[in-house]
């Protein structure tokens, strides 16, 4: 069973790539606030959930790829990558260049906080993510991979060389990876990929 507030989250990150503007707006804290990779914060629920109705009426193809998620002691953090958002460029370059880590803070059953990072060592540490509890969640991090492979073009021999062989083991990803490669080492067997193609 996932915690709740992780389920919160997830619900949110549900309703945003399910392009639902009103299920995103019902998840939102009266007092919610979100902050961009800028720093920049907005606050009140009246105008985030207009901000959101607005944004995935622009970019009806926004989605959410999460390959991590962690519970901290100040929030839940997602770790992932986007497609189809306001940059307009290429899918595989948004996928494999914009890495996000999401912060959310949930009170009530309900979205208090969604704050963006770039996903970069430095933003990990002063998160202390390694600090925090690793969540499973076999049915998110499928989607992400499939994404992945997709994103990539592998070819069947490929695919399987990649997720059977192991050529990104954790041992030597990058730091702030490694979690992610353990996770899809422990949790997957190529089947479970294949059939979430």
């Amino acid at each position: 069973m996932l915690p709740e507030p992780v389920k919160v989250v997830l619900d949110f990150v549900q309703q945003v790539n399910q392009n639902n503007a009103e299920g995103v707006a019902a998840l939102l804290a009266p007092d919610h606030t979100f902050v961009d990779l800028a720093g920049d914060s907005e606050q009140g629920y009246e105008r985030i959930a207009a901000g959101w109705r607005d944004y995935l009426t622009q970019f009806p193809q926004y989605q959410l790829y999460i390959r991590r998620i962690v519970r901290l002691p100040i929030g839940v953090a997602l770790i992932g990558q986007t497609t189809g958002s306001h940059l307009q460029i290429p899918d595989e370059q948004e996928f494999n260049d914009e890495g996000v880590i999401w912060l959310a803070r949930v009170e009530n059953g309900l979205l208090k906080t969604w704050q963006l990072y770039a996903d970069s060592v430095e933003n990990a540490t002063a998160l202390n993510l390694e600090g925090g509890q690793e969540i499973y969640s076999p049915v998110w991090f499928a989607r992400t991979i499939a994404k992945h492979l997709t994103c990539f073009r592998l070819a069947p021999e490929q695919m399987m060389s990649e997720m059977c062989g192991n050529i990104t083991p954790a041992s030597t990803a990058k730091p702030h990876l490694r979690p992610y490669w353990r996770s899809l080492n422990a949790s997957f067997s190529m089947k479970a990929i294949v059939l979430s193609l």
